[in-house]
């Protein structure tokens, strides 16, 4: 599958406030269609908000699912030539929920407040970088896709 482009992320997320991408792909701001990109920020509803105003809304159209209220959302952006194939997804979460173990809100403020800068966007430092893909690890060991 080839890379794309159309959907301008730099652009995108230079609007938004506090966050981290979790995961950037080193192919980014390029990106493959049905592709994801994981978002943890304490702002939430006004980062939803920047997204849904930020796109080209002559190429794409947007649909908000709900995974957990106030906490967990897919913002899915799918061009309007291909109206049922999903183009792109915005994971965008505010609390780290996990089925095994519990993670302190505090965490995520500090993750965010402590956050560096990476082909123009935010990601976490190596070491909470290093902490949320083993719990990750932890939560999904027994599904290796995740």
């Amino acid at each position: 599958m080839e890379l794309q482009n159309i959907l301008p992320l730099n652009d995108i997320f230079n609007n938004f406030e506090r966050y981290v991408i979790i995961k950037k792909s080193s192919e980014f701001p390029q990106y493959l269609i049905n592709q994801d990109i994981d978002i943890l920020t304490d702002r939430i509803d006004k980062n939803i908000n920047i997204l849904i105003n930020s796109y080209n809304k002559e190429l794409f159209d947007h649909k908000i699912s709900i995974v957990k209220e106030n906490t967990h959302y897919h913002i899915d952006l799918f061009l309007k030539t291909k109206p049922n194939e999903l183009h792109f997804r915005f994971d965008v979460f505010s609390i780290l929920h996990y089925q095994t173990f519990s993670i302190n809100q505090a965490i995520i403020k500090y993750i965010i407040d402590y956050r560096i800068k990476c082909s123009s966007v935010y990601v976490p430092k190596l070491d909470d970088d290093l902490s949320l893909r083993y719990a990750e690890y932890i939560e999904y060991q027994s599904n290796p896709k995740k």
